[in-house]
């Protein structure tokens, strides 16, 4: 049952907007120790850090992604950026709130029915937008880079 809560808590653990990014490394991988994921396989580990790491960083990622599958390797050159990016002032403001790690609360959503005569393929009633809280679209947009990165391996 412990190992189902870390790792239920692992994919939902998220960088605070002003955390250091090896703090959170240190705090993933303590969850990561808890659900017995030190023997998943490098690329799995990183698709789990990458889909965490806050808007700032995950920026830089995108636009320069580490070239390498390996778990030791990729958490070097990410922290490279890391480091550049936490010495600018304004990452690291002197009252900043987003210094610790969050959690995505979990929500249970019941499936939605969309009458056939408002919808059009591919779209989204409005009632559903209102009922699912996702979170900010660069998030969404970083877990869709992690899993097409995943997929090309």
């Amino acid at each position: 049952m412990a190992y189902e809560k870390a790792a239920h808590l692992l994919g939902r653990m998220r960088m605070g907007e002003n955390q250091y990014f090896s703090d959170y490394v240190h705090e993933y991988e303590l969850r990561l120790l808890q659900c017995g994921g030190t023997n998943w396989s490098d690329r799995t580990k990183i698709i789990f850090l990458e889909i965490g790491i806050n808007e700032p960083l995950g920026s830089l990622l995108l636009k320069n992604p580490p070239r390498t599958n390996n778990y030791k390797k990729w958490i070097t050159s990410v922290k490279k950026m890391a480091n550049q990016l936490e010495k600018m002032p304004l990452y690291r403001p002197r009252k900043c709130a987003g210094k610790k790690t969050w959690f995505i609360e979990h929500v249970e959503v019941e499936p939605q029915k969309i009458p056939r005569s408002t919808s059009t393929p591919g779209s989204i009633s409005s009632s559903a937008i209102e009922k699912v809280k996702m979170g900010n679209l660069s998030s969404i947009n970083m877990l869709r880079e992690a899993i097409r990165r995943f997929y090309e391996c």
